[in-house]
């Protein structure tokens, strides 16, 4: 029998705040296992954002990280229609559709 790829394969993701329900070496694991790389910056390359639910994710300063600010620019900013923007998922939301 055939095995499906994972619907992970080949996505770029950056993982920013403090998880609750997943450590985040463990999240990074689960992703490296399903094909997906995991980075620490957002780029134009980047598919996904994973925002920790362990308190919001402020900076010391009391600013939103720079990772999350350059997905909402990106997401606001699109080149023309058909260019990717990245997905900006809560922890929760990412385990509910991943498992």
């Amino acid at each position: 029998h055939e095995s499906c790829p994972s619907p992970l394969a080949g996505q770029q993701v950056v993982l920013i705040g403090r998880f609750a329900a997943i450590a985040r070496t463990d999240l990074s694991a689960r992703l490296q296992t399903a094909g997906a790389s995991v980075t620490r910056d957002v780029t134009s390359a980047t598919n996904q954002v994973i925002v920790g639910q362990a308190g919001w994710p402020l900076r010391r300063n009391g600013r939103l990280p720079r990772a999350l600010i350059m997905a909402q620019i990106m997401q606001t900013r699109r080149e023309s229609p058909s260019s990717a923007t990245p997905e900006v998922l809560t922890e929760g939301m990412f385990l509910r559709r991943h498992g």
